[in-house]
């Protein structure tokens, strides 16, 4: 299978800079191949992708630290009742457990 997008020539250029610099995840081998054997790399070409490994690492150092989140496919889906009597909220997070008898309504 074949995925062909249309994209800026920047953004084509960012996307060949993390690629090769490991940034991110792609089909490092070949677009390795693509720049040795379509392009030519140059030794210019490598020490561009190495300032852009800089450029990042320095980014990453020089960010905030970011507070852990729960990847939200991971995150606990809730069903709510409230109980008859007291009118509290009884909450479930298995989607297959049943309201409690006295629950009358969802809250």
């Amino acid at each position: 299978m074949r995925l062909h997008i249309d994209a800026s020539l920047r953004t084509n250029a960012v996307y060949h800079l993390a690629c090769l610099g490991g940034s991110i995840s792609c089909s490092r081998d070949i677009f390795e191949r693509f720049w040795k054997d379509r392009l030519h790399e140059s030794v210019d070409d490598r020490q561009t992708v190495a300032a852009w490994q800089r450029l990042l690492a320095s980014a990453g150092e020089r960010a905030p630290e970011m507070k852990p989140s729960p990847l939200l496919i991971n995150a606990i889906r809730c069903t709510g009742w409230s109980d008859a009597t007291s009118g509290d909220c009884w909450v479930s997070s298995k989607r297959d457990r049943l309201p409690p008898s006295n629950a009358v309504r969802p809250c």
